[in-house]
């Protein structure tokens, strides 16, 4: 599969990025294929982290542009881009930790502003309405059992867990994962991988950012690998697991 047999949802259109005197990202050009799961690989420091924080609004761009549905973001502070339909989640969980899992989940959807009730006129009313919702978001993922516990009282991949369903009940069409499988057992990665090709045969498009190459393989059709802040190359999974640079710089040499 190429981007030039999909709609492209997201273009990195020559964008570079530095901090004081070092070049994260270095007149980076791709584009992510709509309604598919896009992996960003490469090496520690290869500018995958950077790239994503671009995309959210975490950091803007030294120059180039970044363009979702053919608009730029890159003028767009962080919540207005969230207000587009863009979710993320972070390589370390970020949670709300004075608040229950509800809470969290019922933020996340407030912040997203997406799929609101117009009927409801009292805040009783539409908070009723959200917190159906949002334990509805968390059977999803399994939490539904937690909904009052704080965040601080989950295990670590039930925290995992809880920051998908605040992203997903934002109702996202682009979400952004950053080592969703990090700290993960293998039955806990494989439920992850469920989920996430359920979310996308809703038609959501996810990058992810993925250093263990059996989920990379397993989830995504489609691989962007990062070096040194510049795209390396891309391609299928199968394509770019067997291919000699990408084993060199990426999986190392024999």
């Amino acid at each position: 599969m190429t981007t030039a047999q999909q709609e492209t949802i997201l273009e990195f259109v020559n964008v570079s990025k530095s901090f004081g005197g070092l070049r994260a990202i270095d007149s980076l050009s791709f584009g992510i294929p709509k309604g598919q799961v896009t992996a960003l690989i490469g090496p520690n420091g290869a500018g995958k982290t950077t790239a994503i924080n671009l995309i959210s609004g975490v950091y803007k761009p030294t120059s180039g542009d970044i363009r979702y549905k053919g608009e730029s973001l890159i003028k767009l502070p962080a919540h207005e881009i969230a207000r587009r339909g863009i979710s993320r989640t972070f390589q370390i969980t970020k949670l709300f930790p004075g608040m229950t899992v509800v809470e969290n989940v019922m933020l996340g959807r407030d912040f997203g502003m997406k799929g609101r009730s117009k009927t409801f006129t009292t805040g009783e009313k539409v908070a009723a309405t959200e917190l159906e919702y949002a334990m509805e978001v968390l059977g999803m993922f399994n939490l539904k059992d937690h909904a009052n516990n704080l965040t601080s009282e989950l295990s670590l991949g039930q925290q995992r867990w809880l920051e998908l369903a605040r992203a997903f009940a934002m109702e996202p069409e682009f979400l952004l994962l950053d080592e969703p499988s990090s700290g993960l057992n293998l039955a806990e990665a494989e439920a992850l991988l469920d989920k996430l090709r359920g979310t996308c045969s809703l038609g959501c498009t996810i990058l992810l950012i993925e250093h263990n190459m059996r989920v990379m393989q397993a989830i995504s059709n489609y691989v962007i690998v990062l070096n040194h802040g510049q795209k390396l190359m891309t391609g299928t999974p199968d394509e770019i697991k067997n291919d000699k640079k990408v084993i060199e710089v990426y999986l190392g040499k024999e």
